[in-house]
């Protein structure tokens, strides 16, 4: 299948869901050496799922796999010049020592469709956005389906500018093809072992000698090929095969004898080819290299244009999305309807247990749908289908199996042990103040086990930034859905590539019903905010649809009095504000609420309690 032009459309708000593989047989954590107290912790607090399970769930391919494991191993930090891969907390994930192949919660590896033989790829999941964990006093709580401070665009961003950055400097691209053939070993399936392993030796030779042989000798050349590179256009997503373009190994033979030359001169760079038998094999060696180095080029190239396109790259002259938050919806008006569009309403990552009781998903209800609203999802955040025949690289499998995992995790207990004792005498005060303050908009659910109330407020009536649910709700000024509703572009659209990929799937009318779990496939833009249910709401912190508020006691002062700015990202809670630590030392805030789109206004419900009240309603909100 020809990777072509991907659908942008959740990204990572949208709640999680899908797969089909058997669960890892390693446990989720595994403890260190030595006792880790966070790790520790972290394994006590469950909330739904087995470590099966969660190991599963974890890490299970939803077909938005997007850049090749051992690549990603490979690349260097052009910023921390690390290994990429290191620290990768760094952007908000969260370690997973268990997974065997080194990736933290929310990071998949699968062969991706149309790239088998570039081995397993590297996608994003729902649990990088929907998997939490709070620390306190150097112990952790792990909460499945809470939100969590990962970057999904400083993630895609830095992998796009490392990338590019390799591919502007030989030398680096020289070091990184040698740091692949290392990491591959035995894997190469492009040549004859043994014409293989001399390519592999020559590159690593190259990597030894001095720099002026390479700036002299080895760079020029790769200089004039990457020029050849560049004036390629982008129109697939990654190389097909594992080879080059006639036309391109014709432009590498053209350079051959001067790079036979200089090898056969340097015995250092001659000892990996003596081992041929003849000269056609040294040849097929040095071609071999240089092919090597072009698909190298040309994957981190081709990576680098479609993340770009898939608008997870770039800057938004307006509004940082930052940890924990995307505009997915903005981002997909400004790709597939509206080009041009500045992204201007992120939202924080909702939580996800309960969502099944609730009718109308999405901070503005704005849709009913199960399998569109996850494949958009994975669409978002790396999955790629082709315009003209709407085949897809997406797993609906795997996403319904994502779906049943999600539907097991069960709201987190306040953990008394870890955070505190509940006062029950300040329960029972504050019940009877949410019931005055809060209830009407947030109802509990119903006792029957059905779903939630459909309650939607006006932005005018709830006073919060409005961009959201305007946005969402808007018409489409140009383009090809000139006229038409932005959700129902979405609807159109994203009907057709499900039905496609289904067929692609083997997906029956059986299994289709199934996935729709008894859900139509509505989509609306209601252009107001949703009220819901509050189960372990102190869990989800920040607060308000965009995470302008840091905490629950911010939330119910006055907007005036709340934060203005303060830091994102910090695991350590406050059991007192309930929510996370605001500023943290040696690290400047991250969150401006006078930014369009961040603004903390409105919701000023319970603003007038006194000190003492508004601990009792705090302490209410612990125990539900």
């Amino acid at each position: 299948m020809q990777r072509s032009t991907p659908a942008l459309l959740s990204g990572c708000i949208l709640l999680a869901l899908g797969c089909s593989r058997a669960a890892p047989t390693k446990p989720v954590v595994v403890a260190p050496p030595k006792p880790n107290p966070v790790e520790e912790a972290a394994t006590k607090y469950t909330n739904g799922l087995s470590n099966e399970e969660r190991a599963e769930f974890y890490h299970i391919a939803e077909g938005s796999e997007v850049f090749p494991l051992d690549w990603l191993k490979s690349l260097e930090d052009k910023d921390t010049g690390k290994p990429y891969m290191d620290g990768l907390e760094r952007m908000g994930f969260i370690p997973d020592p268990g997974n065997p192949d080194g990736l933290p919660v929310g990071l998949t590896a699968e062969p991706a469709r149309g790239l088998e033989p570039l081995g397993k790829m590297v996608g994003l999941n729902c649990t990088a956005c929907h998997c939490g964990e709070l620390t306190h006093k150097g112990k952790a709580m792990r909460i499945d389906g809470a939100p969590n401070f990962v970057d999904t665009r400083t993630f895609f961003a830095s992998m796009v500018e490392s990338a590019l950055a390799t591919v502007e400097d030989p030398d680096k691209l020289l070091a990184f093809i040698a740091r692949l053939r290392a990491e591959r070993s035995d894997q190469e399936q492009a040549a004859p072992s043994k014409i293989r392993q001399a390519a592999r030796d020559l590159v690593a030779k190259l990597r030894e000698r001095e720099s002026n042989l390479i700036k002299e000798t080895i760079s020029p050349v790769l200089k004039q090929l990457l020029e050849q590179i560049k004036k390629q256009p982008p129109a697939n997503l990654a190389p097909q095969g594992s080879s080059a373009p006639q036309d391109f190994r014709a432009r590498m033979l053209e350079h051959l004898p001067s790079l036979q030359k200089t090898i056969d001169a340097t015995a250092t760079l001659k000892g990996p080819l003596e081992k041929l038998a003849d000269a056609a094999e040294r040849k097929s060696a040095v071609l071999h290299t240089l092919e090597e180095f072009y698909i190298g080029a040309r994957l981190l190239q081709s990576r680098a244009v479609y993340l770009k396109k898939l608008g997870l790259v770039g800057k938004d002259p307006r509004t940082v999305w930052g940890p924990g938050r995307v505009d997915a919806f903005g981002s997909a008006r400004a790709f597939l309807f509206q080009e041009g569009y500045a992204p201007i309403a992120p939202v924080s990552y909702p939580h996800i247990w309960n969502f099944e009781r609730i009718s109308w998903l999405h901070y503005d209800g704005n849709t009913t749908s199960v399998m569109i609203r996850n494949m958009g999802q994975a669409l978002g955040v790396g999955a790629v289908y082709d315009p003209e025949t709407l085949a897809s690289s997406l797993r609906p499998k795997n996403l319904d199996r994502l779906e049943h995992f999600a539907g097991k995790i069960k709201p987190p207990d306040w953990p008394q042990e870890l955070l505190g004792k509940i006062d029950q005498e300040r329960v029972k005060r504050g019940a009877t103040l949410f019931t005055e303050h809060c209830g009407k908009c947030h109802p509990a659910f119903p006792a029957d086990g059905g779903l939630a109330p459909d309650l939607l407020f006006d932005v005018k009536t709830v006073g919060t930034d409005p961009l959201r649910a305007e946005t969402f709700a808007e018409t489409l000024p140009s383009g090809p859905f000139k006229g038409t509703p932005f959700f129902q572009a979405v609807h159109d659209t994203m009907i057709k590539i499900r039905d496609k990929s289904y067929e692609d799937n083997q997906v029956d009318a059986a299994m289709a019903k199934a996935f729709a779990r008894g859900r139509p496939d509505d989509w609306r833009g209601t252009g107001k905010y949703a009220g819901r249910p509050l189960v372990a709401i102190w869990a989800t912190g920040p607060y308000l649809h965009n995470g302008s508020v840091p905490t629950l006691h911010d939330l119910l002062l006055p907007a005036k009095d709340r934060p203005t700015t303060f830091f994102v990202g910090s695991r350590e809670y406050d059991p007192e504000k309930l929510g996370y630590a605001t500023h943290v030392e040696g690290k400047k805030d991250n969150f401006d609420t006078s930014t369009p789109g961040n603004r903390n206004i409105g919701h000023e419900y319970g603003s007038e309690l006194t000190v003492e009240q508004r601990k009792d309603l705090l302490e209410y909100l612990k125990a539900n």
